[in-house]
């Protein structure tokens, strides 16, 4: 059997748009940015969209900061996926997938994949008509990260991020490629973190690594100064979106 491919590489300059209406992913990957801060005002009405085992899941957050991005995220993911197929956000029901990731099926049997990912003040919500995973990260630049490359970085990874112009910013490059292909395939943060591929260009990677026999790409990207971030996706395009009118 042959080997998946891992096609690695940077995307710059990316446009976010704001599409509002008709919704749709055909062969595409599209990625929601949004801002935490903008949306507090409304965590009473977006409280309401949630399903009851979400709202026991948002309670058991003792920061409230944690609660109120709990909510947010989770409430426009319903909000979008309500958008995509049609339907009202509180009547979206998910479903266990592939290696225990929830889904999105509809009754036309439609199914939408998607992915979220928070850090600071910033949520990733990826959504897609196959398998994707997203992580984003705000940079940490007091963090000595030595000790998480010897663990999860190859000698070349390594080598490349000491080496680099940038040392902060290539590790979090490196570091949310990584999380992003481990999502898509709901393998988690595991023992192979160290050979999943996550330098630019095309990487060859055993089926036992990955838990998937498919071809992916995955792209990083930046989402506002000091956040990095990245999607792994394995159809034919991703778009760049932002909520600001839904």
């Amino acid at each position: 059997m042959d080997k998946p491919v891992i096609q690695v590489n940077h995307l710059e300059n990316i446009c976010w748009n704001n599409p509002v209406s008709d919704l749709k992913v055909h062969q595409s990957t599209d990625v929601w940015r949004l801002r935490v801060s903008s949306y507090l005002e409304d965590i009473a009405d977006l409280w309401l969209i949630l399903h009851p085992a979400e709202q026991q899941r948002a309670n058991r957050y003792r920061r409230e900061q944690d609660k109120q991005r709990f909510i947010i995220a989770h409430a426009y993911l319903r909000i979008l996926l309500g958008k995509y197929m049609c339907i009202s956000p509180k009547d979206i029901l998910l479903e266990t997938g592939d290696n225990g990731k929830p889904i999105m099926k509809s009754v036309e049997e439609k199914v939408l994949h998607f992915n979220i990912s928070h850090s600071g003040d910033y949520v990733l919500i990826a959504i897609s008509d196959s398998e994707t995973g997203v992580d984003v990260e705000k940079t940490n630049k007091e963090m000595h990260f030595d000790e998480v490359m010897d663990i999860s970085f190859s000698k070349a990874e390594i080598a490349f991020v000491k080496t680099s112009g940038n040392p902060t910013l290539s590790f979090y490059r490196l570091w949310t490629r990584k999380e992003a292909l481990l999502k898509a395939t709901a393998q988690g943060i595991d023992d192979h973190l160290k050979f999943i591929p996550a330098l630019n260009g095309s990487h060859n990677v055993s089926n036992d690594i990955m838990a998937s026999p498919k071809n992916w790409q995955v792209s990083s990207f930046v989402v506002d100064k000091d956040y990095t971030a990245a999607v792994a996706y394995n159809n034919s395009n991703v778009n760049f979106n932002e909520i600001l009118t839904l």
